[in-house]
């Protein structure tokens, strides 16, 4: 089973969360793409039997609310329990990092099946939480690894963070 939602605002609002029963009891979905909303990060949506996750939010001025985004701990969690993920694509949604996280090192994130993953950020905070992310991940030396960072001028770079990140 599969879940695309796209919703579309104009900024400077707010990116919106599905409520908490969205979708509840979604078990056997394998694929989940939302676009421009953001997921209860403790919800069923966010289920072991994912093989596809895409979670964009296009944001230049707007900066997510610190409830928002899931914690690190939160964000390990889901992903390592999501043992079939083959893809995952992130736009702008990485996990909060506490000012302490550099002091003590955080949960890895073993993603054995992973195939491709695909990073982008938009702004200097969103890039920071992204190699953070990305350097706490383990997954195969075939995976297609791709970061990529592009700021409101138009700037854009390709990364080889992911030569960094532990296997």
């Amino acid at each position: 089973k599969e879940l695309e939602l796209r919703i579309r605002s104009s900024p400077p609002c707010d990116v919106p969360r599905l409520p908490a029963r969205f979708c509840h009891g979604s078990k056997q979905l394998s694929k989940l793409s939302l676009t421009g909303c953001l997921p209860r990060w403790n919800s069923g949506l966010l289920c072991t039997s994912l093989s596809h996750l895409s979670l964009h939010v296009a944001y230049h001025k707007w900066q997510p609310e610190t409830n928002q985004l899931p914690t690190y701990a939160q964000f390990a969690k889901s992903l390592s329990s999501m043992t079939g993920l083959r893809y995952l694509s992130l736009y702008n949604v990485f996990p909060c990092i506490p000012a302490t996280a550099r002091a003590r090192p955080e949960r890895t994130i073993n993603l054995p099946r992973i195939e491709h993953i695909d990073i982008k950020a938009t702004t200097a905070a969103a890039y920071f939480q992204a190699s953070y992310l990305v350097q706490r991940m383990t997954y195969p030396a075939t995976a297609c690894v791709q970061v990529r960072f592009s700021d409101s001028n138009g700037y854009a770079s390709g990364s080889n963070l992911e030569e960094d990140a532990p296997r």
